[in-house]
């Protein structure tokens, strides 16, 4: 299984730090032992394993980037702070007050000989040296002021020492496990951000579940209870006279959120099963037609793009052969997914250091077949410019909108039009199907899944490509033949010389 290794007869998780943060982090590699045997583990304990560590890997890399603890929600912190416990072999509340007494040093044959009682707080100290060994950097680096308190932030590392040095001293208390909690932690589990826009939108949606369901101790009567609530919860949205697939939507990711909490805990629920159905529509209710360009639109977009010749024209180009989405961009790594020079030209989708990806048909290949001189001088400024902004869909649909006048005034075209008329045009040139899904990431297809297993390196030495180029050649001949025609037309025309012969 992939970043896990076999060490004697132990499973490690380990991945390696990217170039940019190793001077930071002053090692090569993140390592974490998976506490299983390899002669006994089964797949699904593996799994299971190697998702916690991917967690606290990008924990790690957060940690690395982020300087201040502000830029964590707090059971992030509380998650490092487990894992300064961890790597020392310390518990929580393992020197809490009914803990400690003459016969605790006298079991250490290491403490025997000090001549007084440790107190918590000393056994905390040698239970997490990390703790004393920081203030003693603050000491040495000039971060402490006259009375001995620090004169900066800190840092998410430091702020999980603390509270890992607190925690051995305190009595642990072992809180009922909620519903809420467990929606907060599954989110974490899924890498969202609650102050991103996916993370604001999918908070939103819970919100609304919630007011059918309260805050609840888990237990052997909840299924029975989720299944009521998702039934009004249901009820209420079709009263509003919301579209079924769009309530489906809404319920199936509670129903995953519900599946992941009985999955982690081991709770042993039955199934927790919605009673409506996706297929089923309202008298009422319409198929919205899809907005797409038409092929004098897309040949708009290819020359207003080639003549601005600017980052967000180059993102544009490349969404649009992507069949892709504004934050796909905004992810990319330009050392590491970009492969412009390559004999068959393709950018790497693979979710950004995160790996934070829709579905896991998500990440893909994208063959790049036109605008190829214009995505690899401008689309590591349009990256760096993406990632940036909060919106990025909007700021290239605003981009988008400028390109399409005036036709753009009466058809509101989004950025996400291109991935629909991308679908169009495979359709209409009936291109293979696996290539098309591949290409643009739509469930069905396992290529990208088998894909992914090589990494781009691998990827670019595969015969895969080069039929993915073919059928990609296929659903864009002709913005590539107009691509030929527009550079032609411009090798024609002779710069002006006041000299005459």
């Amino acid at each position: 299984m992939k970043y896990v290794k076999q060490v004697k007869a132990k499973l490690y998780f380990e991945r390696g730090i990217p170039l940019r943060l190793r001077s930071v982090a002053g090692k090569a590699n993140f390592s974490r032992p998976l506490r299983l045997d390899a002669a006994t583990a089964t797949e699904q304990q593996v799994l299971e394993a190697r998702i916690e560590a991917q967690r606290m890997y990008d924990l790690y890399l957060k940690t690395l980037e982020n300087t201040s603890a502000d830029a964590y929600a707090d059971n992030e912190i509380e998650a490092l702070a487990a894992d300064v416990l961890r790597r020392n072999k310390a518990t929580a509340g393992q020197y809490a007050p009914h803990m400690l007494g003459p016969k605790l040093q006298e079991n250490d044959p290491d403490l025997t000989e000090l001549p007084q009682v440790l107190t918590g707080q000393d056994h905390a100290t040698l239970a997490v040296p990390e703790y004393l060994n920081q203030y003693l950097r603050w000491h040495q680096d000039g971060d402490l002021d006259q009375e001995g308190k620090l004169t900066r932030s800190l840092t998410a590392q430091e702020e999980a020492v603390i509270r890992a040095w607190e925690a051995v001293q305190k009595v642990s208390t072992k809180k009922p496990r909620t519903l809420y909690k467990c929606w907060d932690e599954y989110l974490i589990w899924r890498g969202e951000d609650v102050n991103t826009r996916v993370g604001k939108r999918s908070n939103g949606r819970w919100k609304k579940f919630a007011r059918h369901m309260p805050d609840v101790v888990l237990n052997d009567d909840t299924p029975k209870a989720l299944e009521q609530a998702l039934d009004t919860f249901q009820e209420a949205e079709q009263h509003k006279g919301n579209k079924i697939s769009s309530i489906q939507r809404d319920t199936n990711e509670f129903i995953a959120c519900f599946n992941w909490i009985n999955q982690e805990y081991r709770l042993n629920w039955r199934p927790v099963k919605s009673k409506l159905s996706a297929s089923k529509k309202t008298q009422n209710e319409e198929t919205k037609q899809k907005l797409t360009l038409t092929r004098d639109e897309q040949a708009q977009l290819l020359t207003s793009a080639l003549e601005a010749n600017t980052p967000l024209a180059a993102a544009l180009l490349l969404l649009f052969q992507a069949g892709g989405m504004a934050t796909e961009i905004a992810r990319l790594r330009v050392e590491e997914d970009l492969w412009l020079n390559h004999e068959y030209p393709f950018v790497a989708f693979l979710g950004g250091w995160n790996r934070a990806t829709k579905n896991e048909e998500r990440p893909r290949y994208i063959p790049v077949v036109f605008g190829l001189e214009l995505i690899r001088d401008k689309l590591p400024a349009a990256i760096e410019l993406l990632a940036k902004q909060s919106e990025p869909s909007q700021t290239l649909t605003q981009e988008l909108q400028k390109m399409l006048l005036p036709a753009s005034k009466q058809r509101h075209f989004t950025s996400h039009c291109l991935r629909h008329t991308f679908r169009l045009n495979a359709q209409n040139v009936l291109a293979n199907s696996m290539a098309t899904m591949a290409i643009a990431g739509w469930s069905g297809e396992k290529t990208n899944k088998i894909a992914m297993q090589y990494g781009a390196e691998g990827f670019s030495h595969s015969e895969s490509l080069r039929a993915l180029h073919q059928e990609q050649r296929k659903i864009f001949a002709h913005l590539i033949k107009q691509e030929q025609e527009y550079k032609g037309d411009n090798s024609n025309v002779l710069p002006f010389s006041g000299d005459k012969k």
